[in-house]
């Protein structure tokens, strides 16, 4: 067994999460507690930061 010590916590963007769970995924497939062949998405109410356009312009006449 490993022991991994974290010595630097960094809040990320939403999107940064997507890319290490790819990573933890593709690295270690039973880590993860899913298989490979399910979605890495959560489900919409656990993603506070997604994107969502809203146009705060005027449209021009």
């Amino acid at each position: 067994r490993r022991i991994i010590a974290v010595t630097e916590l960094k809040i990320m963007e939403w999107h940064d999460y997507k890319h290490l769970d790819w990573i933890s995924e593709h690295c270690h497939p039973k880590a993860s507690g899913r298989s490979s062949t399910e979605s890495g998405k959560l489900p919409e109410e656990a993603q506070p930061y997604e994107a969502r356009h809203v146009s705060n312009r005027s449209k021009a006449p």
